[in-house]
């Protein structure tokens, strides 16, 4: 149950992070010239396997000890 919740809590804490990572980063790209970043890519398929897969793993390893 711990590595569980582990797991869980980890892949919110990187959703959030990716949700304010992308809010910023749109910001920053709509404060830019459009010489200098024309347009913003966001790269779905990689964020989707690091949140799914590696944040829920990482939080996996993290509770290993303490479980």
């Amino acid at each position: 149950m711990v590595r569980f919740e582990a797991a869980l809590v980890a892949t919110f804490g990187a959703v959030l992070g990716v949700a304010i990572g992308l809010l910023f980063g749109v910001g920053m790209v709509q404060g830019l010239p459009d010489s200098f970043a024309p347009a913003v890519s966001i790269p779905v398929g990689s964020i989707l396997t690091l949140v799914a897969v590696a944040a829920a793993a990482a939080g996996v390893v993290a509770a290993w000890l303490p479980a």
